[in-house]
This record gives C-alpha cells, sequence and structure tokens, in this order.
C-alpha cells in the first residue's frame, strides 16, 4: 500500500492568514458604513391644504436643501429615497407668503440628524385659478425646401381652454404649440403637437394633442427674360427678322422659371412654312413648359424678310 503525502505544516497557517484578513476588510468595511459623515439633501416639496378656489405658485418645485449628519450608509439610503417636505397652506388667501421650514415636520430616519437648513423658508405666491379660452397658434422651425414655402398653419382644435393663476392668465390671448420642424419640407402634411405651456398652467381642453396643418407650396414667381433670339423655323429661304429678340414676362415655379434659360422646353420662333420671298409680319410662337404661363411680350409683331434662294 502506497504511504499518503504528509500535508505541509504551513498550509493551516497560511489558511489562517487569508481569513484573518478577509474578516479584517470585513470590519473595516463595516466601520466605514458606521462613520458619520455628513451632505446636503435636496427634498421635493408638495403643498396641502390649498383653499378651493386657489393655486400655489412659486420655487417650491425646486424644493428645500438640507444638511444633515449620519453614517455613510444611512446617508447614502436617504439620498435614495423618496423623501418630500409638506408646506400646509391652511388659512392663507391670494397674495405673495414667506413660509418657514418647521425642521421637525422634515421625517428622516433613526440616525439621521439636521445640522442645518440650507433653504430656511420658501416664498411662494397664492392666486386666484381661473380658467380661460385662448387660440392656438402653430409654432415652426427652419427652412421649407429651396424653391417651397409655407402659405398656411393651422391648429385642430383653433382654441384651447387653460387652467392657471389669475397673474399668468389674464395677460395670455394665445398660446402656441411646441416647435414643429420644417426644414427642407416640399409639401404640405399634419402632426399630432402638444402646447408649448408655461410653469403652473395646465390644458383643461382639448384632452388630445393638437393637429397642426402645414400647407406647403411652390414658390410662384414671375420674371421678365429679356433678349431672347427669336429664331424662324420651316423654310428653304434665306430670312432675316426684325427685331431679331424679345422680351418675356413667365409666371410660375421659382424653380422651373429661375432654370429657363437651360430648358429645352422653352422656344421662341416665328413659323416660315409655305412663305414665298418677301416681307410679312408675324407674331412669335412661344413654347413654355407646361407648369408656367406668359404673362406678357414685347415686342409682339415681327417683321420677316424672306429673300431667295
Amino acid at each position: 500500500m502506497r504511504p499518503s503525502r504528509p500535508i505541509p505544516a504551513t498550509l493551516p497557517w497560511t489558511a489562517a492568514m487569508f481569513l484573518c484578513v478577509l474578516l479584517a476588510g470585513a470590519c473595516l468595511r463595516a466601520w466605514a458604513a458606521q462613520e458619520s459623515v455628513d451632505a446636503s439633501i435636496k427634498i421635493p416639496v408638495v403643498s396641502a391644504n390649498v383653499a378651493p378656489g386657489l393655486i400655489m405658485t412659486g420655487p417650491s418645485a425646486q424644493g428645500i436643501e438640507i444638511h444633515v449628519a449620519g453614517s455613510a450608509q444611512r446617508i447614502q439610503a436617504l439620498q435614495e429615497s423618496r423623501l418630500e417636505y409638506v408646506l400646509d397652506l391652511s388659512g392663507l388667501n391670494d397674495g405673495v407668503h414667506t413660509i418657514p421650514i418647521i425642521p421637525e415636520q422634515i421625517q428622516l430616519p433613526d440616525g439621521i440628524s439636521i445640522l442645518k437648513l440650507n433653504t430656511p423658508s420658501i416664498t411662494i405666491r397664492i392666486d386666484k385659478e381661473i380658467r380661460k379660452e385662448v387660440s392656438v397658434t402653430v409654432y415652426m422651425e427652419g427652412e421649407a425646401a429651396p424653391g417651397f414655402h409655407v402659405t398656411g398653419a393651422t391648429a385642430s382644435p383653433g382654441k384651447a381652454v387653460l387652467g392657471g393663476p389669475l397673474y399668468i392668465l389674464k395677460n395670455i390671448e394665445h398660446i402656441a404649440t411646441n416647435p414643429i420642424d420644417i426644414a427642407g419640407a416640399s409639401e404640405s402634411f399634419k402632426r399630432e403637437i402638444t402646447l408649448d405651456l408655461v410653469e403652473n398652467v395646465t390644458v383643461l381642453f382639448p384632452s388630445n394633442p393638437i393637429i397642426a396643418q402645414i400647407d406647403i407650396m411652390e414658390k410662384m414667381i414671375t420674371r421678365t427674360f429679356e433678349n431672347v433670339a427669336v429664331l424662324g423655323r420651316d423654310t428653304g429661304f434665306s430670312f432675316s427678322i426684325s427685331p431679331p429678340v424679345i422680351s418675356i414676362d413667365v409666371k410660375g415655379p421659382a424653380n422651373v422659371v429661375n432654370t429657363l434659360e437651360t430648358s429645352e422646353e422653352f422656344i421662341v420662333y416665328l413659323d416660315l412654312n409655305g412663305l414665298k420671298p418677301g416681307v410679312y409680319v408675324r407674331r412669335a410662337t412661344i413654347v413654355l413648359p407646361v407648369t408656367t404661363a406668359l404673362v406678357g411680350v414685347n415686342p409682339e409683331i415681327f417683321t420677316v424678310t424672306i429673300k431667295g434662294k
């Protein structure tokens, strides 16, 4: 029978040392968690007992800040808790009020103490709460595609009922939507959009988002083309035209009108088919793209002299 290998004498000592290190680390962590620290904590404020027909406004949305002391572990838990301070507005009428913060009303866990009130008081305004119907305007940002522009912007419904403090709503006659981006748009479209509300104002009607209708069309322009050559067509004779050029006023989409000079659809000519040598008076034929219209010409009459071959 093969004898078993002896266990080294140093093994129990090594294991003991490793265990001591682990225990020491755990003790240090536990000690650090219980060590007293201080920190600033922000607490949201909620109002209570506002008299009917009144509404509170002011900086309470930012809450209050207190400086506290306690173990690191409890401070961490406090920062992650849903703590709030209830501001009792019983008996207060409309007007501006400065209300002191009462430390005893801040419900802190055991082991946490308040060192200082960084926010010792809150100044609020209490005002009459009213309803007001206002018109809705559509607010747009950006520019439509080149050659296009906005011809109209309407909201449906066109009116909204707002609720809020009298001192805010009394000066509001219309409410704008949140921005609608029209950058690069080349056609009309609809979009659901909410209203751009100021603080302490709510929408009572409509309950659904506003439907904005944005109407976009091509820009229509009128442009004069001067010194356009007048051509002669369908003759085997030599000829001359007087005057040799014409001035033309054209109306149509900007993208089309501004490129007429290079368009193959833009032609000015006199039809000389069947004319024998002699002198003739003729009107020019002007061919334009179908989306444009001829507004004016100068001159209207041309003298054509047809010579022999």
